[in-house]
């Protein structure tokens, strides 16, 4: 899929929509947050292999900020590597989201241009 600039371009541009998502989404759904924004990259992406890899990168990028400011709103001293932890986990459940909504996306455009 990314074979041109203007596909790296739009995939840049899905991986920060989907973490402006994730960061929206969080307060509502909290550790479902990053499936569901993988999902929907995932989905605009048509690639499962592509999704899995925006959802991850989307997941990540929105969870390393949200992590430090949730610790640092805590009294006891935070540990960095914890924090890396579980934004790699939460970008796990990005990077799933992102697959299945690569095969929802591969799906749904081959019923429609068919």
């Amino acid at each position: 899929m990314i074979n041109s600039r203007d596909h790296w371009i739009r995939f840049i541009g899905l991986v920060l929509a989907a973490a402006l998502l994730n960061l929206g989404l969080y307060v509502v759904l909290f550790v479902a947050a990053p499936l569901v924004s993988g999902v929907v990259c995932g989905y605009f992406m048509l690639n499962p292999k592509w999704g899995a890899l925006g959802g991850f990168l989307s997941s990540f990028i929105s969870s390393i900020p949200l992590l430090f400011l949730l610790e640092s709103l805590s009294p006891i001293a935070y540990d960095v590597i914890s924090i890396l932890i579980a934004a790699i986990l939460l970008s796990a459940i990005g990077a799933l989201g992102g697959l299945i909504g690569g095969m929802i996306g591969i799906r749904t455009h081959d019923r429609m241009h068919s």
